[in-house]
């Protein structure tokens, strides 16, 4: 499977957007991000081998789930090309290596991801607002 692939079905869900997050292409729905290019950083790389654990090689999606919960069950299924790295410890999503992984797999799991992310309705955006300064009290 490729990113085209993972493009042209994350299109057939519903409305989607593709937009950026942290410079990497990204899969949207309401503003929530439910998919996104992750490449290993050299750090992410340096843990993956200092753990023995193996290095994986070509496309890497990262895609938002539910809960944590949901993501140890997922990960609990021995899935090929789902897995996931320390950076992403507390975080709810898996990553999936492309080129290992499973049509189905990858399709079931996104989709998901999409509907979770649809059921959430659109994100609002935060009004930030900087606090008002007290006046200060004049001398006499």
């Amino acid at each position: 499977m490729t990113f085209d692939d993972v493009d042209a079905f994350v299109r057939t869900l519903g409305p989607v957007s593709l937009g950026v997050w942290w410079n990497n292409p990204t899969w949207q729905v309401g503003g929530r991000a439910i998919a996104w290019q992750r490449p290993l950083s050299k750090a992410d790389r340096a843990r993956l081998e200092a753990a023995q654990a193996s290095v994986p090689e070509g496309p890497l999606l990262a895609v938002q789930v539910e809960s944590l919960d949901e993501k140890e069950a997922l990960l609990s299924l021995g899935l090929p090309g789902v897995f996931t790295i320390s950076h992403f410890d507390g975080v709810a999503a898996v990553l999936i290596e492309l080129r290992r992984a499973r049509t189905r797999d990858v399709q079931r799991v996104v989709r998901r991801a999409y509907r979770h992310a649809e059921a959430l309705g659109p994100k609002r955006a935060v009004k930030r607002t900087t606090p008002r300064r007290r006046p200060r009290a004049r001398s006499k």
